[in-house]
């Protein structure tokens, strides 16, 4: 039996999908989770779509809902979205309204309870650290705790994905830190020699230092050959050999 899972969601979702046909999955989760899936169970038959739209907000999300996800009637749908929710209005005095996004989220819930048979994974909406921007922050704390709420009533499983990014977004700062002389001599590498080979990276990484540059080849003009034999001037006096050869031949007199 044929099992169908449904991706839907924002730009973190929809990640270069491919418009004219969603079983492409773009460049996101979708991607990984499709394989990983058929690997782990390789005596199943999947169908994975990828409906995800790059800046949609939950309105967004309730108003295409009957097309894109009930009408396809998934065996499992996973759903991110938030975010968008946030950001959007951060030039605006006032933000998405908390009560119009649970509304707009749970609406989208009930349709999948109500209409289809579908599993329904829920993921946590979730922001990396944006220094200088304290409203957004604060915003997708109060939309994630609707989340929380709307997954224990309706979600099969629920991933939380914020400590996740922190965990990762703290080791990669880890890493940058620690390695932060290497990394400053690379780039200004690159910026005088634009490009840096594997040999020339891995020797600055053990050492510490570049290696010296590699003399040029001399240069080597192929394009003209030189002459099999000396090409005589007219001016020149005959050789030998010449000499003979005219000697052989018969002048005008002599044919008869």
């Amino acid at each position: 039996m044929k099992i169908k899972i449904l991706f839907q969601g924002d730009s973190v979702t929809d990640a270069g999908r491919n418009r004219e046909d969603f079983h492409y999955l773009g460049n996101g989760y979708p991607r990984y989770v499709a394989p990983a899936l058929r690997e782990r169970f390789p005596e199943d038959e999947f169908e994975f779509i990828n409906l995800g739209m790059s800046g949609n907000r939950a309105e967004h999300l309730l108003a295409r809902w009957k097309t894109d996800a009930v009408d396809i009637n998934p065996d499992i749908i996973s759903i991110l979205i938030g975010v968008n929710d946030c950001w959007f209005f951060e030039d605006k005095e006032a933000l998405m309204p908390e009560e119009y996004f649970e509304y707009c989220y749970r609406s989208i819930l009930e349709d999948i309870k109500n209409k289809t048979h579908a599993k329904i994974i829920m993921l946590e909406p979730f922001l990396l650290d944006a220094p200088g921007l304290p409203k957004i922050h604060e915003d997708v704390e109060r939309k994630k705790k609707i989340v929380y709420k709307l997954a224990d009533e309706y979600a099969d499983a629920f991933l939380k994905c914020q400590s996740i990014f922190d965990e990762a977004s703290a080791l990669c700062e880890k890493i940058l830190t620690e390695h932060r002389d290497t990394l400053i001599g690379v780039a200004e590498y690159l910026l005088e020699n634009e490009s840096m080979d594997r040999e020339t990276f891995d020797y600055y990484c053990e050492h510490g230092t570049f290696p010296e540059p590699k003399p040029a080849p001399a240069m080597q003009d192929d394009t003209i050959e030189r002459p099999a034999r000396k090409i005589a001037r007219f001016d020149d006096p005959p050789t030998e050999d010449a000499s003979a050869g005219m000697a052989d031949e018969p002048d005008d007199g002599d044919k008869h």
